[in-house]
């Protein structure tokens, strides 16, 4: 069985794959992520530094929405 995560503060997916998927074994898959600031279809800015941070807050906002956080990253 596996559950379909979705993060209303993450960007939306692009194409047709989920943020994520969540496995009855407790595994957690996430999608790639990109610099992309929510609701905005652009990167949150050129510099490389602040594309990761969004990148990262991208990913701990998909993980919270699957009631996990950065300690259960592998």
């Amino acid at each position: 069985m596996k559950r379909v995560i979705q993060s209303d503060q993450a960007p939306a997916p692009i194409g047709a794959y989920s943020q994520a998927i969540q496995c009855n074994n407790g595994f957690l898959y996430l999608s790639g992520q990109i610099g992309l600031k929510t609701g905005d279809d652009r990167l949150v800015s050129s510099n490389t530094i602040e594309q990761l941070a969004q990148i990262c807050h991208n990913i701990e906002s998909v993980l919270a929405a699957a009631s996990m956080t950065l300690e259960n990253v592998i």
